[in-house]
């Protein structure tokens, strides 16, 4: 090339880089000055990307404890029918007619008015053994635990037959309970009616059906 040559650039090109840029980017190096004598370019915090980068960050395989567990928590969903995934949902029964079903629900009644009848007659036998009653008392606490249930079995069948609203079987079944708590008060020393407070038949009578 001839000394003084002169060179004529193409306003198309590329400006040349510079640094030492493998990009060809025209952008002048991080810590340098900036154009026209500018402010010093402070370096990019950014991981570099390409090749050099870092490589994403790819999760080893689950722990064979954990992993056995979960499989063997669905095996048993799947056996029991269950596929809610932990949701809770409402029982709901096929029956194959109107007199199955009738049935069933009878039966259902029966169970539950056999339980309470159960539990009323652990409250008499628990309170006769912790704090002792008449025999005027225990035949008076009786006509009221069996008049409170009698009250709410009726309660419950009129709901059923859609023959109360739930606002006016809530409204009975309060007034039901606040009834035989009166009447308790009346009959019972405070000693007797604190016992009569603390007893739990339920609990027992659960405890007896799951021996």
């Amino acid at each position: 090339e001839a000394p003084g040559a002169r060179h004529t650039v193409s306003p198309d090109a590329p400006a040349p880089a510079t640094h030492d840029d493998p990009s060809g980017s025209s952008a002048p190096a991080a810590g340098t000055s900036g154009p026209a004598g500018g402010p010093l370019t402070p370096p990019s915090d950014l991981p570099p990307s390409g090749p050099s980068g870092p490589r994403p960050t790819i999760p080893g395989p689950p722990d064979p404890k954990a992993l056995a567990e979960a499989e063997k928590l669905a095996a048993e969903r799947e056996q029991q029918g269950d596929t809610s995934n932990g949701e809770t949902r409402a029982l709901v029964y096929d029956f194959e007619s109107d007199a199955a079903r009738l049935e069933h629900e009878a039966e259902r009644r029966a169970n539950w008015e056999a339980r309470l009848t159960r539990e009323n007659d652990i409250k008499l036998k628990s309170l006769r053994e912790s704090v002792g009653l008449s025999s005027a008392q225990e035949s008076r606490l009786r006509e009221i635990l069996d008049a409170e249930l009698a009250e709410r079995m009726r309660l419950v069948d009129a709901l059923a037959a859609k023959e109360l609203t739930r606002t006016t079987f809530d409204q009975g079944i309060r007034a039901n309970m606040e009834g035989a708590r009166q009447a308790l008060q009346a009959l019972l020393t405070p000693e007797q009616y604190a016992a009569y407070g603390e007893l739990k038949p339920r609990e027992q009578v659960l405890r007896d059906e799951t021996k």
